[in-house]
């Protein structure tokens, strides 16, 4: 995934305010002469301030440099840099529309501002408006036309919305006017031709892998790419070429099992779970918010629709609660909510929320095995799309929930002719499983099945994906099940 580009007009400051008071002059550039200084002062020009506020902010020194463009602001109101960097500091520190107020300011007071233009597109698209986005990039574009960074952002914002073919062509052109020196840009562009589903992207994306430093994660793209647009032998190659840059990522071996269907493990690997989500982190809200994402709220429904009649309940437990997109709509029906996860970045993300009484770096079939009759409630979104066998887990759900205890879940769905496990590990590295697979799963662990129906997940490339949503309880007579492998 490509990360929208801020641009600033000024790359670099090198002065400090000095040690003592320092008067700003309505200058844009001219010193003031020293004569016109009072003793004790330093007179200074706008773009001298400017050149200091813009150091501040570039290491981290945020109040610093917001003293100074409100300054800048104060001598000169409508100064259109000024405004352009209150709205850039505003989105560092957390506060989009605030920024999106700033900067385009900035953009009215000066309508050639190409660089603010820019900027203004990707705090728009971080907001979600793809539409007034795209006008904003272009009319950046419209400014100055070999300016790249838009054309980078254009591409993310096609991405995004499923314009692929349109993404790749700008990718193209973003790539051909893009200097050398930008080697970062160049392998963002050239993942995003990786991982797009059209067989002359790969192509591009290729030939750019041919004239660069090998990438992890341009691979990784490249070969789920080729996987997708039916060349295996041309993915293969690419999974074996990153497990040989990086013997120790646990991730091509996953991805060349799921291309080969031959020594398909019953489970992705913890450390294939961690590695993929801590990288997946940053972006997991943004990516999901174009997706369609409909598991937390089908989880919501479902659940309400259980405890309509009981009301809150003492436990509940978010399994795999990643980012916790589901811990909102979780929290309204418990006392306590507890979310563990794999991956320490994600769950940092979901700490961020402030929903969750307890956040916990555990395996969650750990978790449930060490805290028989605990959970009213066992919710896992998702999560189990990296189980093959469910036996384990289900297994693990009798032991942590309370008798009448519920486990509720989605996975997506594998059609029985190609799955004759009744799962199958899918390309993109996740398990898919079969309704009988997962009835007959779930009764050998002496749950009950309430509800196992076929829904919308989200979509993926363009494509609808299909899934399970699940619910069974543990009856109250049912002792815990415990599963003994040989």
């Amino acid at each position: 995934m490509i990360v929208p580009k801020l641009q600033s007009r000024r790359r670099s400051c090198v002065s400090r305010f000095p040690d003592k008071e320092t008067v700003l002059s309505d200058s844009e550039n001219a010193r003031p002469s020293a004569a016109s200084e009072r003793p004790g002062e330093v007179t200074m020009s706008l773009a001298e301030a400017l050149r200091i506020g813009l150091e501040a902010h570039q290491n981290g020194d945020f109040q610093s440099a917001e003293q100074i463009y409100r300054e800048i602001l104060r001598v000169k109101p409508g100064q259109q840099e000024a405004l352009h960097y209150l709205g850039l500091l505003a989105f560092h520190v957390g506060k989009p529309e605030v920024a999106a107020e700033f900067i385009s300011e900035a953009c009215k007071s000066d309508p050639g501002y190409a660089a603010a233009f820019n900027n203004l597109g990707n705090v728009l698209m971080h907001l979600g408006d793809m539409d007034l986005a795209e006008k904003v990039y272009n009319r950046a574009l419209q400014l100055q036309s070999d300016l790249f960074d838009p054309l980078v952002n254009l591409t993310v914002l096609h991405s995004l919305s499923g314009r692929h073919q349109q993404a790749v062509e700008i990718a193209t052109r973003a790539l051909t006017l893009m200097p050398g020196s930008e080697t970062h840009q160049r392998e963002e562009l050239a993942e995003y031709l990786a991982s797009a589903p059209s067989e002359e992207a790969a192509i591009r994306a290729m030939v750019v892998l041919t004239r660069s430093t090998l990438k992890p994660r341009l691979l990784h793209s490249l070969g789920h790419s080729l996987a997708s647009l039916g060349k295996p032998d041309d993915a293969m190659r690419i999974y074996r070429q990153w497990a040989s840059l990086d013997p120790n990522d646990p991730r091509p071996q996953h991805y060349m099992a799921a291309l080969s269907q031959s020594q398909i493990p019953d489970q992705a690997s913890p450390d294939f779970v961690r590695v993929t989500f801590d990288r997946f982190a940053s972006s997991f809200d943004r990516v999901l918010t174009t997706l369609k994402y409909s598991v937390p709220e089908l989880l919501r429904e479902s659940l309400a629709t259980y405890l309509s009649s009981r009301g809150p309940v003492a436990e509940i437990l978010d399994a795999g609660c990643g980012t916790g997109w589901c811990g909102p709509l979780l929290r309204e029906w418990t006392r306590h909510l507890v979310g563990v996860d794999l991956s320490p970045r994600m769950l940092d993300k979901a700490r961020e929320r402030e929903v969750y009484d307890e956040l916990l770096e555990q395996n969650l079939v750990t978790h449930l095995q060490n805290h028989p009759d605990r959970y009213d409630v066992v919710s896992a979104a998702d999560v189990l799309e990296y189980f093959g066998d469910l036996s384990d887990p289900f297994a693990a759900a009798t032991i942590g929930l309370k008798p009448g205890g519920r486990l509720q879940l989605t996975v997506e769905l594998a059609h029985p002719a190609n799955a004759p496990r009744g799962f199958r590990l899918e390309l993109h590295g996740r398990y898919s499983h079969t309704e009988n697979y997962l009835r007959t799963t779930l009764a050998a662990t002496g749950l009950v099945v309430d509800e196992c129906r076929e829904v919308f997940l989200r979509t993926e490339s363009g494509q609808d994906v299909k899934g399970w949503l699940v619910a069974a309880h543990r009856p109250a007579g049912v002792a815990s099940h415990r599963t003994e492998k040989t």
